[in-house]
């Protein structure tokens, strides 16, 4: 459900109360409302405070670690140390539906099945918001909700090989009432679902960045950096700004068809250009239908 005009100060719950003469009043479900935007990001520019949002980080123990970001300095895990940025639950969006997570990941080697930058959990520990980059041979997005049985998940096969010692963006986001989950690695999308989802984005007890809760092995090795919240679910051009306003490359939003069929590097370059008229018009009138074109052995 769309609403127009909606502004901050319109935020809250909201819901209806029914009355009919002498009988009970009826009151309906709370229903969140929410300006979608940017909710909550964390640079990590030597500190664990929020820019945007008031939802400041806590260092697991001791004093938190920096190194050299993508820009600036950026969160350092250490390897073997399985430490953790703890955020406020109240960094979920209150609206159960939608969200989205974005950050840059410099990946260290793996451990254990593999590395979590981030974990939104229920109360026994299962996923409500979660991702691994890597778990075993891929990268794995969660989305659960602990009354409903089992959860939501999308994968991409990926080896931590490709991962490791170089920095990598990544866009986790879902959508449960219009059914879209979708995963972005360097403004691209590298896996998807549309369809029915069982369960909403509900429940979370504990978000933390570069560990799951309740998990020791759960735990990330490498650095971080520029981790944003959205409460709504963005979509393929925003996920390729994200990583274009940073990387100063390009990246490809979407398929353009089955024209784009060469480029400047002999390979397909997400756009429709004089290169991919010059490979079909070298094929034109080429024929090898029978009999028409080809004569008889």
């Amino acid at each position: 459900l769309a609403i127009t005009g909606v502004t901050l100060g319109d935020e809250g719950g909201y819901y209806c109360v029914v009355t009919h003469g002498d009988l009970a009043d009826a009151t309906s479900e709370i229903a969140y409302l929410e300006y979608a935007r940017l909710t909550g990001q964390w640079d990590f520019e030597n500190t664990l405070n929020a820019t945007v949002g008031t939802n400041n980080g806590t260092w697991s123990s001791g004093a938190a670690a920096y190194g050299t970001g993508i820009v600036g300095s950026a969160i350092d895990f250490g390897i073997g140390d399985p430490e953790s940025v703890s955020v406020p639950v109240a960094a979920v969006p209150a609206n159960g539906k939608e969200m989205s997570v974005s950050l840059w990941a410099k990946n260290g080697p793996m451990h254990g099945s593999g590395l979590i930058p981030f974990a939104v959990v229920d109360s026994a520990g299962g996923p409500v918001f979660l991702a691994a980059t890597p778990w075993g041979g891929g990268v794995v997005f969660n989305t659960g909700d602990p009354t409903s049985p089992g959860y939501n998940s999308i994968g991409y096969v990926v080896s931590n090989v490709d991962l490791i010692d170089v920095w990598n963006h990544w866009v986790f986001t879902c959508d449960s009432e219009d059914g879209y989950m979708a995963i972005y690695r360097n403004g691209e999308m590298v896996a998807e679902y549309s369809g029915a989802l069982s369960n909403d984005i509900l429940g979370a007890v504990s978000f933390d960045i570069g560990s799951q809760a309740n998990d020791p092995l759960s735990y990330y090795q490498g650095m971080l950096d520029d981790f944003r919240v959205y409460n709504y679910a963005i979509n393929a051009v925003e996920a390729a700004y994200l990583y274009t306003d940073v990387s100063g490359t390009t990246a490809c939003a979407g398929d353009v068809g089955v024209f784009d069929v060469t480029g400047a590097g002999d390979e397909p370059d997400c756009k429709v250009d004089i290169l991919d008229f010059a490979a079909f018009a070298g094929d034109w009138l080429n024929c090898n239908q029978v009999p028409d074109c080809l004569p008889r052995p």
